[in-house]
């Protein structure tokens, strides 16, 4: 049987007559279920879970599973899980603070392999070897070389380094279960390019087997229209780079390799200048520039390739929003740190000079991350904040703030708290010479007077649902336009209040762009439209 994970779904698949044998949906409360998973020796599956870093186990006769504890007290990720012959489970902790832990399911017994004074940030390791061991590692050698435990009874002993193969053949989203005889190695396998690609270490030889299946797709990420007015996006997950054409009615698929170093993540925020359409990466922060006015292509000669990565940055791991600065050359984008941290940078780049730097967070809002940017008409740029920390680490700060950053001296130089006891300001578009309007992660719409210093006006949008990444735009005749889940809506400027509402048949996922009059949304693998002219004129 073949186990996975389905987000709060398991499921046991029959890989030879491809059915379902059993699904079910733990009732532990859980955004992931199966995010690990392991084989102990008397067939029982156990699973991780996120957010609480829960352990369950699966009964492969009935499909029932069942909570047995919780990894740690205040880490989110179990990233490794090994089943000993010794009967105990394994774990690999992180990511703030690291760790490796053993637990018995017969006597409920729980051993914490690192001190709480050496827990640092990071991930502990453990996996299952070939001759039937676990292996764990949570320190380094002074040459940064992993120390490797062989773990047994829920104690821990030096092992010889390095220690035997794992019985799993890769890592990440190209991991798989077992290895190819020798001379046969597994060199890669890419389920979103449909191809595997396999090493004869005695002859030299590789071959490559394409792969078909059929798939609704993985879900889209927040969408843009490009300088050249096609609509530009990627899938999340694996990564996809798309585009549609509304002349034309076609979509280009280009495919992941398209984005160097994409790592099956996702496009997550876009800003143009000129024809040059930038677009900010997870996993790493990474910021490519494509330019729409020359053909696609993925060769190596940088001076060719298009899209090209320019820049990376680990203090903007997770990318949430785009800028392009009124200067006409400089693109700035901000989003979440990497895993274990707390407090985003903000990115700047030079399309012109290839000058790149990053401003820490600490020169914006301390221990929060900047998710929303606009400029005004006279250069001021606003930047609205996070407290979350989507990276496993615990928040430092307490409520959301805006920013007024100083360009020259690359600094928040003032800062207001808008709506007390919001955790996050989502989206900012600046609509006058000293207006902003925003939206909070409750779904509370505000417009925010930066002279006065208050809120102008305020709208409560939480029935129409909960907040969409990348879902609030000005259009090209000055309207602002919104996306939440449950639909779309429309704001009057001068009285900030609702001119137009449409509710969505299906959940909208991502957002937005817009295009003749028509609103372009992604809701799972698909891209939908509508023309503003059905929202009703009803609040």
């Amino acid at each position: 049987m073949f186990y996975v994970g389905a987000g709060k779904m398991v499921l046991s698949i029959n890989p030879f007559d491809a059915t379902i044998r059993h699904w079910s949906m733990p009732d532990c409360g859980e955004e992931i279920v199966g995010f690990r998973l392991a084989e102990a020796r008397d067939g029982s599956v156990y699973l991780t879970t996120y957010p609480s870093c829960l352990l369950l186990r699966l009964n492969p006769r009935t499909g029932e599973t069942e909570t047995l504890t919780r990894l740690d007290g205040t880490q989110k990720y179990g990233f490794s899980l090994a089943c000993g012959e010794d009967g105990w489970v394994y774990a690999g902790i992180g990511t703030e603070k690291h760790n490796v832990v053993a637990y018995h399911p017969g006597t409920n017994q729980f051993i914490s392999f690192v001190p709480e004074s050496e827990r640092r940030r990071g991930t502990g390791q453990v996996y299952l070897t070939v001759d039937g061991n676990v292996y764990g590692s949570w320190r380094e050698d002074n040459d940064g070389v992993p120390v490797w435990m062989r773990l047994t009874k829920g104690a821990a002993a030096p092992a010889e380094t390095p220690p035997p193969a794992s019985v799993t053949t890769g890592t990440g989203f190209q991991a798989i279960h077992g290895s190819l005889p020798f001379p046969f190695v597994i060199e890669s396998c890419n389920l979103a390019e449909r191809e595997i690609i396999i090493f004869n270490a005695e002859t030299g030889q590789r071959k490559l087997i394409r792969l078909a299946y059929e798939s609704d797709g993985a879900n889209l990420s927040p969408i843009t229209r490009g300088p050249d007015g096609r609509i530009y996006g990627t899938s999340n997950h694996p990564l996809q780079l798309y585009a549609y054409d509304p002349a034309t009615d076609t979509v280009t698929n280009y495919g992941g390799r398209a984005i160097e170093r994409g790592d099956g993540g996702n496009i997550c925020a876009y800003a143009a200048q000129g024809p040059i359409l930038a677009g900010a990466v997870y996993a790493g922060g990474h910021l490519h520039l494509i330019d729409t006015s020359r053909p696609f292509s993925c060769a190596k000669d940088a001076q060719i390739r298009n899209p090209r990565l320019v820049a990376s940055h680990p203090e903007v791991h997770r990318p949430r929003c785009a800028l392009a600065h009124a200067d006409g050359e400089h693109i700035l984008y901000g989003g979440f740190p990497g895993y274990g941290a707390v407090g985003g940078g903000l990115g700047i780049y030079n399309i012109v000079t290839g000058a790149d730097e990053v401003i820490p967070n600490d020169r914006l809002v301390p221990d929060q991350s900047t998710l929303a940017l606009t400029q005004l008409p006279d250069g001021r740029i606003i930047g609205g904040t996070s407290i979350e920390t989507p990276g496993g680490a615990e928040p430092k700060a307490t409520v959301a703030e805006l920013y007024l950053f100083d360009w020259s001296e690359r600094k928040a130089v003032k800062r207001w708290i808008p709506v007390p006891g919001a955790r996050e300001i989502s989206h900012l578009k600046a609509y006058s010479t000293r207006t902003v309007a925003g939206i909070t992660n409750d779904s509370f719409l505000f417009s925010f007077d930066i002279e006065k210093e208050v809120i102008h006006r305020a709208i409560d949008l939480s029935p129409l649902g909960t907040v969409v990444r990348d879902g609030l735009l000005l259009t090209d005749e000055g309207e602002l336009i919104g996306a939440l889940s449950g639909g779309l809506f429309k704001v009057d400027l001068h009285s900030f209040t609702l001119s137009g509402v449409w509710r969505a048949p299906h959940p909208i996922t991502a957002g937005l762009a817009y295009q003749d009059g028509r609103v372009y949304y992604g809701t799972g693998s698909e891209l939908c439209s509508i023309h503003v002219k059905y929202f009703s004129f009803t609040s």
